[in-house]
């Protein structure tokens, strides 16, 4: 009772298949933290009780479930996009191709671009972070006025194929 497991403050249960497709399970109790920034953890079959770092402990009794999901709307290797393409409801679009190390814009008019310019949009979109979630795949996307967009963006990188021919 002392270091808090007794009931214990949560506790989380892992599921997995093996290499033989037998089902294995491990339940972990969280305990109390101490005022050493550390806490209890121990396995629900008694075997091994430790003092940890609370970083578990901050992630699942303090957060919220939803804070556990990652934010960051795209995993964005900004060196890795060769060409960005956004098309507007009305039609028209812009198509931004990378050449080397420079860009070019393609449509609506042929030009270079400034390389660090395109880079740092790029990376600016990395950082986009999403501020709440409704639903990973909704049926009616109207309900969000994605039925029919006003933009699309789409961001493309080159894949190598085994004849060493690449594709966007």
């Amino acid at each position: 009772e002392a270091i808090g497991l007794e009931p214990p403050l949560a506790t989380i249960a892992f599921a997995w298949s093996d290499a033989s497709g037998e089902r294995r399970e491990l339940a972990l109790d969280l305990g109390r933290p101490s005022v050493a920034g550390r806490a209890w953890i121990r396995r629900r079959d008694g075997s091994l009780v430790q003092a940890v770092d609370t970083g578990l402990h901050d992630r699942i009794v303090e957060r919220h479930p939803r804070e556990w999901r990652r934010r960051q709307l795209l995993d964005l290797p900004t060196g890795e996009v060769d060409r960005i393409e956004l098309a507007f409801a009305a039609g028209d679009g812009v198509e931004i191709v990378r050449d080397g190390r420079d860009w070019r814009l393609k449509a609506p008019i042929e030009t270079r671009l400034d390389r660090e310019a395109v880079e740092s949009w790029l990376a600016s979109m990395s950082r986009i972070e999403a501020a709440a979630f409704f639903e990973d795949e909704p049926e009616d996307r109207a309900r969000y006025g994605l039925d029919a967009p006003s933009e699309t963006l789409r961001l493309e990188r080159r894949t190598a194929a085994a004849d060493g021919s690449e594709s966007i």
